[in-house]
């Protein structure tokens, strides 16, 4: 029974394979015809578009980068005291400065050891001009030194520049007090300041004469004014207490008045009720008579 189900189900498969194979082949041999057959204009006339961008990555020169500005402690003033140590930096470059610079306070620990105390940074500083660098601390005895850093780009590299020397003594013994050989640093708009005077000092316009007095009279009279001002709040305040003085002395007064108007009442009372005594006694005595 299990054989002839087995031989049935092959007869179909092999029915099946019998009919698909020559279809198969058929298909497969229309599209071979076609292909020899079609047109072959596609292979030599189709053209196709490309579209692509490319860009150039152009070398930048570093030195576009520089602003032309060079910063140098060389034969520039430093000095200090144990509270403030200060160093002049001068630009010396063709151009001005369009960004600061990093600067560092370093002190020189026993064996040449450099430790940073101090980080900050640079005005802007036009070329030629001069600027002071300067710490504000409580300063050990030592050596110090200040130190600019370059910036990226500049043809001198990144590595700084170093400052004089800074020595400071009996920081210990004076505490807070200055050192009075060290001194502090001189006015930027003096004479004894070191290169070219900054511009703002430039700008500064000394007051002549008739300002001067205009400044002297505005004083005097404001003067003047609070000396009236101060006079006339002590008039009034005499004034004031005498007022006051002349109205404690009518209340005492009207005081008196009343004590002495109530005390005659009262004597008055006192007489007429004498009298009725005494009338009253009369008429008795009459009366016993």
């Amino acid at each position: 029974m299990r054989k002839s189900r087995l031989t049935e189900r092959r007869k179909r498969e092999l029915k099946k394979s019998l009919i698909l194979k020559p279809l198969v082949g058929v298909y497969l041999m229309f599209l071979f015809l076609s292909s020899i057959t079609g047109s072959t204009e596609a292979a030599f006339n189709d053209v196709e578009g490309l579209s692509a961008s490319l860009k150039v990555g152009w070398e930048i020169d570093e030195d576009e980068k520089w602003d032309k500005s060079s910063l140098s402690f060389d034969g520039m003033e430093v000095g200090g005291n144990c509270d403030r140590i200060y160093a002049y930096v001068k630009n010396g470059g063709d151009g001005d400065m369009e960004v600061p610079w990093s600067y560092q306070v370093i002190k020189i620990s026993q064996g040449n050891d450099e430790d940073v105390i101090h980080e900050g940074e640079t005005p802007l500083i036009d070329s030629s001009e001069t600027a002071e660098l300067a710490y504000e601390g409580e300063l050990e005895n030592g050596k110090y030194k200040f130190k600019f850093v370059r910036p990226e780009g500049h043809p001198s590299g990144d590595s700084g520049g170093f400052s004089s020397e800074i020595t400071l003594t009996n920081c210990e013994e004076q505490g807070n007090e200055e050192d009075d050989d060290q001194g502090g640093p001189p006015d930027k708009c003096s004479d004894d300041f070191p290169g070219n005077p900054p511009r703002e000092c430039e700008d500064q316009e000394q007051p002549n004469d008739n300002e001067k007095s205009i400044g002297e009279k505005s004083v005097d009279e404001e003067s003047k004014e609070v000396e009236e001002k101060e006079t006339n709040e002590t008039q009034e305040n005499e004034q004031k207490s005498e007022t006051e003085s002349e109205e404690e002395t009518l209340e005492s007064n009207e005081q008196e008045t009343k004590n002495t108007e109530e005390e005659n009442s009262e004597n008055d009372t006192e007489s007429k009720t004498e009298e009725n005594n005494d009338s009253e006694d009369g008429n008795n005595e009459s009366e016993g008579n």
